[in-house]
């Protein structure tokens, strides 16, 4: 299978339309899109809910 690479060096799958790594567009589609398109994966999702901490108790 063939693996795309960024700008950056991280080799990205085939069909990957942003780096892994770095966040950088690979396609001329992304590049065009609207950062408002975007959806969160992962820690970003986590990162939206708020914890509380020792202080906050």
């Amino acid at each position: 299978m063939e693996k795309v690479t960024c700008s950056c060096g991280h080799e990205n799958p085939f069909g990957t339309k942003i780096c892994g790594k770095c966040g950088r567009p690979l396609t001329e589609e992304a590049k065009s899109q609207k950062v408002l398109d975007m959806k969160y994966d992962g820690s970003a999702i986590r990162s939206k809910t708020y914890n509380k901490s020792i202080i906050d108790k």
